[in-house]
């Protein structure tokens, strides 16, 4: 066990390639933005009980739309520790006081943003990274940042957004009837309400299903034991893909398996980002600069930042003026006034204005720039504009001695030491990971033993008794709390017996206008999940506007919401009086696997069931109990 813990530690402090990290940091932002474009969308819904018929006190539309801005800059790596400090503030604004809504995807939203704090995520690929060079590059010196990390900022997001989440939600496997009997993966995926696609032709093979969901058991359960070694990498990532994947396809919580596979990422061997480059064979276009001007050094420093697909080459004048026969012909004092580049297709010089168009189109993801300024009117006005710019400059080229620009002196690296010959970054940074680590360990044993796992397995520790589990809950919830809505640290009973137990019936809603009979997009004529019952919507309305065990009074207030937001997107006068019908399908929990179940559930008849009146926002709703 310490050889154990020894070889754990050895591989999550030596350094290693940040370009992995960066590629995570941006799919996972990207998924992130997808899910606050959601929750904008449907903002009225999520915080307003009359949507667009009272005034919210605070404009939660606005908050998302600054979220989406702070997350932007966090994908280009812009500002990058501010951004990351307001994203987590935002994700605990929003997510951990969301309960009506929650899902589990929240707290781990919520978990990475909190390690997103501590993570150097925009070492590469990134404007910060950019910036740097910017600032030390100097006449004769083109800084190169140190692109190195410890490797525990890769394992720490996959610890808390998959290992800690796995390890937990065994422990409420371990004691599902359903998970027993193999049903883990299969039963939710044969429930009309559950999915968002058939699977029926997968779903048919019995000793497949069961063997997947015996599978998953095992595979949770091994997973944080394993994730630390290079050996077991490879085999966790294709297996995980291929579960969360199939989460994907399957379940209507898109972002909930996307952010997963964005952690997965991580799991990726750092040299394979590596070994991925785009870049072309040979550079298409020459930029010829004067490497006497630390202006035209910091333009190459630019240039070559962006140029992801290699297609320019940043050559000095003064270096290879004579080895180029295309301009040779120029006089070299004409090329260090002028900004002149070279065409390796077609042997084509360009100068000036036309060389900045050149070079944007060559960039090939800027292209469209590019083309736009070689438009009549607006090449004419970009040539005016940079003939000005050009005349008024100072001509004369400045070395570093005489140049008047500062040259700054290069940051301390990582590795040397501040103020004292034993403090570095290194050590800073290491200290608090270890310690973070810990506390997120002994934070998660709490929450997932004495918070969440049921008693009366607890009962059964030697000398456990009922006065210590007293003393044990009561010092245990506190702890739960602040945890989850801070660190996203909580338990994980996913897809259990209790989600599904005694769920008889599914519910779909009609609107009759201009006698055509529209079904609102909440559960479609399938009994599927319609567009609006998607992520955080689809678990709220299908647990908890129609839960298992109906109640009138909550899908009355829970309904509400998705009605009026379904009129004021239709345009309708929300102060008027509208009609909807309630058609119900019975369905039925199997106890064990049976062939071609979810096609008999779907295929079961729809009855009218109720009505549902809405006028001025006030919900008058009929429902024959009979059949529910």
């Amino acid at each position: 066990m310490k050889k154990y813990f020894k070889l754990i530690k050895e591989n999550s402090f030596k350094k290693i390639d940040a370009r992995g990290l960066s590629v995570f940091r941006m799919v996972f932002v990207l998924v992130l933005f997808f899910e606050i474009v959601q929750l904008h969308e449907f903002n009225e819904v999520l915080y307003n009980p009359a949507p667009y018929m009272e005034k919210l006190d605070f404009n939660m539309a606005l908050l998302f739309k600054l979220w989406m801005v702070v997350l932007f800059f966090l994908f280009i790596g812009l500002f990058t520790r501010f951004a990351s400090i307001l994203n987590y503030l935002f994700s605990v604004l929003v997510f951990s006081h969301q309960h009506t809504f929650e899902y589990h995807v929240f707290y781990a939203y919520v978990g990475i943003n909190f390690l997103l704090l501590f993570m150097p995520v925009s070492k590469t690929l990134s404007i910060d990274n950019l910036l740097e060079k910017l600032k030390y590059s100097s006449v004769g010196k083109f800084y190169k940042p140190d692109g190195k990390v410890y490797a525990i900022n890769y394992f720490a997001p996959v610890m808390v957004g998959i290992g800690l989440v796995y390890i937990d939600s065994v422990l409420f496997k371990m004691i599902s009837p359903m998970w027993s009997k193999g049903l883990g993966m299969w039963l939710p995926a044969n429930l009309p309400h559950a999915i968002w696609n058939n699977l029926t032709f997968f779903m048919n093979n019995e000793y497949l299903v069961k063997g997947m969901g015996y599978f998953i058991i095992v595979f949770e359960t091994i997973f944080i034991f394993c994730m630390w070694f290079k050996y077991f990498r490879w085999t966790l990532f294709v297996f995980g893909m291929f579960i969360h994947l199939g989460i994907l396809i399957c379940f209507p919580i898109p972002f909930f398996a996307l952010a997963v596979i964005a952690v997965y990422l991580l799991m990726v061997p750092v040299g394979v980002w590596n070994k991925i480059s785009f870049k072309a064979k040979r550079p298409t276009f020459t930029f010829y600069y004067d490497y006497e001007c630390p202006l035209c050094v910091k333009t190459v420093v630019f240039i070559r930042h962006f140029d992801i697909f290699g297609m320019i080459a940043c050559k000095s004048v003064q270096e290879h003026f004579t080895s180029d026969p295309l301009i040779q012909d120029i006089p070299q004092e004409q090329m260090l006034l002028e900004i002149y580049g070279v065409d390796r297709k077609n042997n084509k010089i360009y100068k000036g204005y036309e060389t900045y168009v050149q070079l944007l189109v060559r960039l090939q993801y800027t292209a469209i720039i590019g083309y736009f300024m070689k438009l009549p009117g607006i090449r004419n006005i970009g040539k005016k504009i940079y003939k000005k710019v050009a005349s008024g400059r100072d001509v004369n080229r400045c070395t570093q001695v005489t140049c008047s620009l500062h040259v700054l002196s290069e940051p301390i690296k990582d590795n040397e030491p501040i103020m004292v010959s034993w403090l570095s970054k290194d050590v800073i940074a290491g200290s608090i990971w270890k310690s973070l680590i810990i506390v997120l360990l002994v934070i998660q044993l709490v929450c997932s033993f004495f918070s969440g796992y049921p008693s009366e397995l607890r009962q059964r520790i030697p000398g456990y008794t009922a006065g210590t589990e007293k003393v044990i809950l009561k010092l245990a919830k506190p702890v739960r709390n602040f945890a989850q809505g801070f660190m996203g640290i909580t338990n994980h009973p996913v897809f259990m017996d209790s989600h599904f137990k005694g769920y008889n019936h599914i519910l779909k809603i009609t609107y009759t206008d201009n006698n055509k009979e529209i079904t609102l997009p909440i559960i479609n004529d399938q009994g599927m999940p319609g567009e609006y019952v998607r992520g955080a919507f689809w678990v709220n309305f299908t647990f908890r506007v129609n839960s298992p065990v109906f109640r009138s009074d909550k899908f009355d207030k829970g309904i509400k919401p998705y009605l009026l937001h379904w009129l004021f997107k239709n345009k309708k006068d929300l102060s008027k009086s509208y009609d909807f019908k309630i058609y119900v399908k019975e369905i039925v929990i199997p106890d064990d696997w049976e062939e071609n179940f979810l096609n008999k559930q779907i295929a079961k008849p729809w009855k009218e069931g109720g009505s549902i009146n809405i006028s001025n926002g006030k919900l008058r709703s009929s429902i024959d109990p009979t059949i529910l």
